[in-house]
Parts: C-alpha cells; structure tokens; sequence
C-alpha cells in the first residue's frame, strides 16, 4: 500500500502539470481505484452484516422486501463470491428501483408528519397541560428570544429560527406564504435549472403535496391509511376518535422507519458492491479477513439465520482503516476536477474520459449521500428569470389545489412544514421576534396553545 500510495500521489502531482498523462494516468487509476475498492469492502462487510441482523428481527417482509432481498443476495454472489463484476448496468438498475422505492417511503414519512403535527395541536383538549396562561402571555416570547440568541454562531440562530417556525401558531395567509414561497424561488434566478428542480421538489414533499406518478406493490395499505388520516377533521374530534388515530399513528409511523431504515441500508450495501464493480479487476483485491465477513453473512442470509457471533469479532481488525483509507483517498479524488481541467484535450483523445466519468461516479457511491445521482443533470443550462418564476407559480399552484380539500389544522400543519425548511425569510432578528409576537398573540385556542409550549420546551431541552 505505500508503493502504491507514493506512485498515487507522485502521479497526481504530474498529472495537474501536464506530464506524461497517459503513463501517469494508468498509475492514478490503478492507484485510486485499489484505494476506493479496498473502501467499498470495509462498507460493504460492515452494511451488509448489519442488514443481516435487521432482517434476523424482522418478522413478516412485505413482498417488495423480499424480492429486493433475494436480488441483492444474487448480486452478493456474483459479483464478491464469482468475482464477476461484469454486471455494472445490472446494478444501476436496481439501485434506481430502490431508490423510487425509497422516495416512495419518504413521501408518506413526510404526510404522516403533517397528520402528527395535527394530533399533537389537538392532545390537549383532552389532557390537561402542565403550562399556565400567564407563562403563555408574559414568559414565553422571552423565553423564545432567549433560546434563540443564546449562541453567537448565525447558522445556529437560523437553524432555531427554523426550528420555532415549525412548532409555534401558524396564522399566515394563503396569500402571505405563497409571498415567502416566491421569494424564496427567486434566490435561484442564474442557478442551474436542475437546482430550481430540486427546490420544487423539496418544497412539495415538505407540503406533503407531492404526486406519486408510479404505485409500487405493497402499498395499497398505507396509500389507504394516508387517504384517512387526510380525511380526518381534527379540529372536531372526540376522545376516542383521537385515540384512536394516535394509537394508529404509532403503527404506521413504526412500519414507515422501519422500512425505510431496511430499504436504506440496501441502498448502502448496492452503493458498495456498484463501487467494487466499477473498480473492475484491475486493481488491488479486497483484503482476504474482508471478504470472509461477507462471504460469512451471505451464509446467514441464505439459511434465513442470525450472522454468527465469531464474525462480529473480525470487525475490531477493520477499527481504523476507513479512516485511514479516506485519509489517503482525499487529494487524488480532490485532483480530480484540476486533472480533467488541466488535461481535457488529452483525455479525450486518450480515450480516458470514461475512467474519469467513472471515479466521479464511485466518489458519489461512496460519499454520504447515499442516493446521489450518478448522472449527470440535463438542466444543466441556467435558470432565467421565467423559468424560475413558472416553475414557483406550478408549485403555488398544486398548493391551491391542496388547501381546496384540507381542512384548516392540516393547511396550517402544510404551512409549517413548509416554511421551518425554508431558508431563514427574515430580514432582522427582530422581524422574527414580530413574527413570533404575532403568531402567539392570534392564537386563541386553549389546546394549541399547551402543545405549542410543550413541544418548543421539549424542543428547547433537546428532547
């Protein structure tokens, strides 16, 4: 390994000044792709011994789970006990089955936290608070300006100002949050089209307003229990019809993370294998010790057990090395932008653009966004102002339609979702402080009013 690191960074060097691209090339790539498939093991030994224990405690998998299970298990088999890394669209494919699954999950995560926000504002028409009015309408503000000021940091300020958002009255109207909403989107005039894009969506799914355009099998359930929990007018519930709806609530909620942890742990155990693919052959292998954890969990898998206990020993021999490894992955992957910039012409007629294309690919396999694109945007061109004001407009628009069939808790409950993952929309410190008078002072309702304080005060603690 330190041959091949002293070759890796002396080949890094030449390459940004220009010398010997072709010879220094080979040597690079060999290098880091050694580096970055000796990572790809250590992620996958560790993610998918991991999912081996989660899949040992769970009872009952949907369909969708279990076929995604046997196909990874396939993958598994060939690609770590065949050696067969022929099979790198295979893999792409499935990645972008998961991830829709994935988005699929999130999305109901994302509606159910609205109907949450619902129940909690309505809790206390049927339990009494622990907080007194003269707190509500003498401390609370201060307490809220406190909490807020009390570091020095502006990111942090402006993370608790969002927090607040969320939790406190919403009493804006329609028209004033479609304002903030079009204002926000005019941040993005000159960015990347694909950047208002990705805007849209986040402010979509926040609103729980985004349309699914596909249906996944084993989702009948939820897409009926989501369907309920829209219908439900909160403000009018009796005790047991609240209770009831918590009680399912806590079931939904618990199936949607469980889910989504199985479903994101796939997508970390695919993301390490796809890396180990596109490393190919010609590099250094996987170290020996690695590969017989993995071999060891594909065992467990099959035979539907727990992985064995002597495995989980091995995992003290790995205890460093990733760090290690980033350590050393760190400049070349850096270089990389300045080696294509410095040498592009040559590249290309090198035929070595697509080895470049490839590392950019396994440096988002194996960063910490777990469901980064791979490709490369087609709206890379800039966002005028027309398109980013259509684009906002489309967005206002699919929320007019929303607030038509909500009833009032959940407009507010959208609102708030919304606007807490906003950037921060005040100009001062002290325009917040109007905002959060006024939120508290508009705010009659005796229940609102104790879950609001509870929650912040929670929030608060750190609970």
């Amino acid at each position: 390994m330190y041959k091949i690191m002293t070759n890796l960074d002396s080949a890094t060097a030449d390459l940004i000044k220009g010398k010997n691209i072709n010879e220094n090339f080979a040597v690079f790539s060999y290098g880091l792709k050694s580096l970055y498939k000796a990572n790809a093991g250590i992620q996958l030994s560790m993610n998918y011994f991991t999912l081996c224990q989660i899949l040992s405690e769970s009872e009952n998998l949907n369909k969708t789970a279990m076929d995604c299970i046997s196909k990874l298990q396939d993958f598994v088999k060939r690609v770590i006990l065949d050696k067969n890394t022929d099979c790198v669209s295979e893999i792409d494919r499935f990645r972008n089955e998961i991830i829709r699954i994935m988005e699929t999950f999130t999305i109901y995560m994302d509606r159910f936290q609205l109907y949450e926000y619902c129940l909690n504002r309505i809790e206390f028409k049927f339990d009494a608070g622990e907080y007194s009015n003269e707190y509500y309408n003498n401390e609370f503000e201060s307490v809220i300006r406190n909490y807020v000021i009390s570091e020095r940091d502006n990111s942090i300020i402006s993370a608790k100002m969002s927090e607040m958002i969320g939790q406190l009255p919403m009493r804006l109207s329609k028209n004033k949050f479609y304002d903030i909403i079009l204002n926000t989107f005019s941040l993005y005039k000159g960015s990347e089209k694909s950047s208002v894009k990705d805007f849209s969506y986040m402010v979509e799914t926040c609103g729980g307003i985004y349309s699914l355009d596909y249906d996944l099998a084993d989702f009948e359930k939820i897409k009926e229990a989501d369907e309920k929990y829209a219908s439900y007018d909160y403000e009018n519930m009796d005790r047991e019809a609240y209770i009831n709806a918590t009680e399912e609530y806590a079931m939904w909620s618990s199936y949607l993370e469980e889910y989504a942890n199985l479903y994101m742990m796939i997508t970390e155990v695919v993301n390490a294998l796809y890396s180990i693919c596109l490393c190919g052959d010609s590099c250094d292998e996987i170290e020996t010790f690695i590969l017989d954890i993995i071999k060891s969990t594909y065992s467990a898998l099959e035979e539907n057990s727990e992985p064995d206990v002597s495995v989980e020993m091995q995992f003290e021999k790995i205890e460093g090395m990733q760090e290690k490894l980033w350590m050393k992955i760190y400049n070349p992957e850096a270089a990389l932008t300045d080696i294509e910039t410095a040498n592009y012409e040559e590249l290309v007629k090198l035929g070595l653009m697509d080895e470049v294309d490839i590392f950019k690919k396994i440096a988002k396999l194996q960063s910490s966004s777990a469901f980064a694109k791979l490709e490369q945007e087609e709206l890379a061109d800039a966002a005028d102002d027309l398109y980013v004001e259509q684009t906002a407009n489309e967005v206002i628009e699919s929320f007019n339609k929303a607030f038509e069939k909500c009833s009032r808790m959940t407009k507010r409950a959208i609102m708030a979702s919304v606007l807490q993952n906003l950037p921060v929309f005040f100009n001062s410190f002290e325009d917040f402080m109007e905002y959060v008078h006024v939120s508290l002072t508009q705010c009659r309702d005796e229940a609102e009013r104790q879950a609001c304080m509870t929650l912040i005060n929670l929030l608060m603690c750190g609970d």
